[in-house]
């Protein structure tokens, strides 16, 4: 647990307590899978090891080229995962669909649009986030937290 700490007067003042929680992100799993071919490794049987061993949440980025984490195993992962259960990618059409659909506890906005490889960038909020504020009204009626990176 972290506090964060004001000292005022030789006296500390505890402002906000706030827990370290770890969440999982196993689209590498997904990717040796993949790799390889089949389920092995089983992305579903790691997120419930993962949970099991302690992991506050599991975090996945399925992206359209399906190279890690796919779409399937997302659904299944929403249906599975009994912690918090955050989904990332960019704010696209089929982005905001699959958060509609399964509701998971947060989802957090990536910048690597459709095409690239990974992300290497923040936001350009004054030309690429036009709209933003309706994209957020939108995503925080469907889920818990929201976050961008």
């Amino acid at each position: 647990m972290f506090l964060l700490l004001s000292k005022f007067e030789s006296k500390f003042t505890i402002l906000i307590e706030m827990a370290a929680k770890l969440s999982v992100n196993i689209n590498k799993i997904a990717t040796l899978r993949n790799a390889r071919g089949g389920n092995i490794p089983d992305v579903l049987k790691a997120a419930e090891s993962c949970e099991r061993f302690g992991a506050d949440g599991i975090t996945v980025h399925p992206r359209p080229d399906e190279r890690h984490i796919t779409l399937a195993d997302t659904y299944a992962l929403s249906k599975l995962v009994k912690t918090e259960f955050n989904i990332e990618g960019y704010p696209d059409a089929r982005f905001l669909k699959m958060i509609a659909e399964l509701k998971p506890a947060q989802a957090t906005l990536v910048p690597d649009s459709p095409g690239v490889l990974t992300s290497n960038a923040g936001w350009d909020t004054k030309n690429t986030m036009t709209g933003s504020e309706i994209l957020f009204s939108k995503l925080n009626h469907t889920v818990s937290e929201l976050q961008y990176l």
